[in-house]
């Protein structure tokens, strides 16, 4: 299998593979000779579905969706780990009339800004993953349990 262009969002390469995500899910490839070793379809539950982007650790690859939810993976057999969904920190307010009425609406932010393909917004270290969402806030996790650590604006 070879890596399919129109599918892939993001590419990363480590010590010995490539990792692609992609509307479709996760994949690695080995190299030198890019033979399809792991894959894992697409585990959330964004729309539109994919992964629009990824990072490597160490010992795991992070994938996250348009909606902000991150997904660990083993980054030898591509095997789904943990997962965490986004959790806002900033909520928009807004008003409107009908029917003569005042509606206060409240709509927390979540997710990424941009679209698939963007610019990075996940990063890694061999103990937090960072991830930059359409709220304007960096989130840290812990990289193995994806335990919030923290928040900065």
């Amino acid at each position: 299998d070879a890596v399919d262009a129109v599918d892939a969002n993001a590419i990363v390469a480590t010590s010995g593979a490539i990792f692609v995500a992609g509307r479709g899910g996760l994949k690695r490839f080995d190299l030198p000779d890019l033979k399809l070793s792991a894959a894992q379809p697409y585990a959330g539950t964004a729309d539109p579905p994919g992964y629009a982007d990824l990072a490597a650790g160490p010992e795991f690859i992070v994938c996250v969706d348009l909606d902000g939810c991150i997904f660990r993976y083993d980054s030898k057999t591509c095997e789904l780990q943990a997962k965490r969904s986004y959790q806002p920190s900033v909520v928009e307010h807004s008003q409107r009339l009908v029917a003569s009425q005042l509606e206060r609406l409240t709509k927390p932010i979540v997710g990424l800004e941009g679209g698939f393909g963007g610019a990075s917004r996940l990063a890694t270290s061999s103990r937090a993953i960072y991830l930059a969402g359409r709220d304007g806030v960096v989130t840290s996790y812990s990289a193995g349990t994806l335990s919030l650590t923290g928040r900065c604006r």
